[in-house]
């Protein structure tokens, strides 16, 4: 397994309605800079943009081309990715962009086109712009003794199967969901972060897709430009439906 020469952390985007957290590469070097909460809680919070030139990592950009060639917002969209693209480059990434359809809209088309970016140029993340398809998984209830290990069956959306270079995934029903994943020639562990800017799902706010994905891809930008900025304010939620709240929550 690949082990990445730098740590990449991430923008967390929750996008209502497609259900997932998704996430665009950021340097882990990047600051933030404030006045104790307790004296100034209304003074923003300032974050610094990412000071990590050199860092050697090759990241990929893909770009789905309905979201590519938007009629309306096509153009607003571009520029946006070429100046995300050119950050991440003036920060030390190399940077591969793909916005040609791959041979099939299949996730598994999409796996493929990954593990050559991966064994041709060594690739640690991508992120994935636009509507792609995604794996599911199933896995099997458990019925142990010990209450806090019993749980149903659930069948999810992986990304894992994206990330994971070298492991073997089998749909042994067959019905298009996999249910096995094995090391087989490698492991089962992720050789890459994947990250999706998808807003395709969303139905709050009037906005179409690619609206929703420019609004985001401005607060990349803007964090990269050091024009971030936020109050000291906080929302908390259970991210596991089968975690209970903590005692003293709302204390």
């Amino acid at each position: 397994m690949k082990t990445s020469k730098s740590l990449i952390l991430g923008i967390l985007i929750y996008i209502i309605g497609f259900g997932v957290i998704s996430a665009i590469p950021l340097s882990l070097t990047s600051t933030v800079t404030t006045a104790p909460i307790e004296d100034n809680a209304d003074s923003p919070l300032i974050i610094s943009p990412p000071t990590n030139p050199d860092n050697g990592e090759t990241i990929g950009i893909i770009v789905a081309p309905a979201t590519w060639n938007d009629a309306t917002y096509g153009t607003t969209l571009r520029t946006l990715v070429g100046t995300y693209k050119l950050q991440l480059e003036q920060t030390g990434y190399t940077v591969l962009l793909q916005t040609a359809a791959l041979s099939h809209p299949s996730v598994e088309t999409l796996r493929g086109f990954l593990q050559s970016w991966y064994a041709t140029y060594g690739i640690s993340g991508v992120v994935l712009i636009g509507n792609f398809a995604y794996a599911q998984f199933y896995h099997p209830g458990s019925t142990h003794p010990t209450s806090f290990l019993v749980y149903s069956a659930e069948t999810f959306v992986c990304d894992l199967f994206l990330t994971d270079m070298d492991g073997t995934w089998t749909d042994s029903e067959p019905d298009g969901v996999y249910d096995v994943h094995t090391a087989g020639s490698g492991d089962i562990e992720p050789e890459i972060y994947l990250s999706r800017i998808d807003a395709t799902t969303r139905t709050l706010g009037g906005l179409s897709n690619t609206q929703n994905i420019i609004s985001i891809l401005n607060k990349a930008v803007f964090y990269r430009s050091g024009l971030v900025s936020r109050t000291h304010k906080a929302i908390t939620y259970i991210d596991d439906d089968w975690i209970s709240w903590p005692d003293g929550t709302y204390d």
